[in-house]
């Protein structure tokens, strides 16, 4: 039966004179058109999208109130129902902005979904996260969901340096008193524990460390925690958990690529130096890296985008040139780091090494290949094959527009020309919270801070969907063939 059902897949697929993403034969779709400016959503001709949640849709808080949406849609976490055809999805909010219903700073917006025929579609009410319990958060960026507790931890990026900068000259924060025996600026940049089931913030995970948080991965015991920071200079980080899936206990480390007997560094868990703890992590010599970002784990690796940062200077940050990782000391120049581009990185589970597996650049066959400052990503398995799927946030102009690339994580030495266009994200937005649906026939994609003349929906931050066209037609009625879409 299985048989049957793929060979009729297969000839579905023919029938609409489409590639298969059923076998990956040659390449997994069409790729997208390059275009160096537009103000839509440019996607491959195998695929469609459709809008969720866009930038002032109402939202409701837990006592009923309502208000416009937040904005900067970033992080996406599909949340699984009690049904295959029932789910949720979580967006954060990385912005720091003032509501008197949603709670200033950054935020999260939780919403079901169901699915009817071959698509997902919103059903009841977009609803806030509370997050008044912990103070407030910040920048709400990308995160780790921990299916085993259903909990969400979210990263706040980018912790203000004072409460002026907080405040936001009345745009931000309101109240800027200390909280928690901190001050309140100090009360961001931490992982915070979110309870998808109440929709509301359990605790900020102090021991893990006050960093520029972007993305977690936790080992299959439920005990190692690594995190990247967003920052440039930029530390690796662990924490090891005395309980599984608990993270108030434990050891906080930071990587050193240099130190070939152990590769941690032990890091002090006292809150005077955890407020701090990128600037001790570099002093006891940690690897300098440029702007980590997300990653996802594929059996032994961690694939890890490092975006690359504008010229940093040495000297400014009072940095060692020899605690640089080996992939960036041919990139100092004069005592400042010129790295624009970033790159795509591998970390070796088992041995703990870490290094380049896609330098950013333009590609040689085909020169409208650009792939630099890589940002989002996950991956899946088909068939034998592990396919990463890559987001793009440009920072440097003038630039090519951002792009969404398919990589074959099996090949050893990809160039720029390995990678697929998939998509091309519209003028000066940034494509983020990639995320695929549990039965993969659906990927969630967040557009993030796009200009605002842009053609709707695309002039706001918005969540949508994307499909393969193939798999709507090959669908009649509720009767027809069940094709995968990945």
């Amino acid at each position: 039966m299985r048989l049957i059902l793929c060979l009729i897949s297969c000839l579905a697929y023919q029938v609409n004179a489409q590639v298969t993403l059923f076998q990956f034969q040659q390449a997994p779709f069409k790729e997208a058109p390059y275009s160096p400016s537009n103000q839509e959503l440019i996607l491959s001709e195998e695929f469609e999208y459709y809008t969720l949640f866009k930038e002032g849709d109402s939202v409701y808080t837990s006592n009923g109130q309502v208000s416009p949406s937040k904005s900067n849609h970033d992080y996406i976490v599909f949340l699984p129902g009690c049904s295959a055809k029932k789910a949720s999805l979580f967006v954060s909010h990385e912005c720091n902005d003032t509501s008197s219903v949603l709670g200033d700073g950054g935020g999260g917006t939780i919403f079901t979904i169901r699915k009817k025929d071959y698509e997902w579609k919103r059903t009841g009410q977009f609803e806030a996260v509370d997050f008044s319990s912990v103070g407030g958060t910040y920048d709400n960026c990308g995160g780790i969901y921990l299916a085993k507790t259903k909990q969400i931890l979210s990263a706040e990026e980018f912790p203000p340096e004072n409460n002026t900068k907080l405040h936001k000259e009345g745009k931000g924060f309101q109240d800027t008193s200390d909280f928690n025996g901190l001050k309140r600026y100090e009360n961001m940049g931490w992982m915070v524990a979110i309870d998808a089931t109440s929709k509301s913030a359990v605790k900020k995970l102090y021991a893990l460390g006050r960093f520029s948080h972007e993305s977690g991965w936790l080992s299959k015991d439920g005990k190692s925690l690594y995190m990247t920071d967003d920052h440039a200079p930029s530390v690796f980080f662990k924490f090891v958990a005395k309980t599984p899936y608990i993270f108030d206990k434990g050891t906080l480390y930071a990587y050193d690529q240099y130190n070939t007997t152990n590769h941690w560094i032990a890091l002090p868990g006292v809150m005077d130096s955890l407020v701090i703890i990128r600037d001790i992590a570099l002093r006891k010599g940690a690897t300098v890296f440029a702007r980590m970002e997300w990653m996802t784990g594929i059996d032994d690796k961690l694939f890890i985008t490092e975006t690359g940062t504008i010229p940093m200077s040495l000297a400014t940050h009072d940095l060692q040139k020899k605690n640089f990782a080996q992939h960036l000391q041919g990139k100092i120049q004069n005592d400042t780091l010129i790295y624009p581009e970033g790159a795509l990185l591998a970390f070796d589970l088992k041995t703990e090494e870490l290094k380049v597996r896609l330098a950013g650049g333009r590609g040689s066959k085909d020169t409208t290949k650009y792939f630099s400052n890589p940002d989002a990503l996950t991956a899946f398995k088909s068939n034998g094959r592990t396919w990463l799927i890559i987001c793009e946030d440009q920072i440097k102009e003038p630039h090519d527009g951002n792009e969404v690339w398919w990589l074959d994580a099996g090949i050893q030495n990809p160039r720029v020309d390995s990678l697929y266009r998939f998509l091309v994200a519209p003028t000066k937005a940034e494509p983020t919270g990639v995320c695929l649906s549990n039965d993969r026939k659906t990927l969630f994609l967040n557009i993030q801070h796009p200009f605002g003349e842009n053609t709707p929906p695309f002039n706001r931050s918005c969540t949508i969907a994307i499909r393969s066209r193939s798999w709507k037609a090959t669908y009649k009625g509720g009767k027809g063939v069940n094709v995968s879409f990945w």
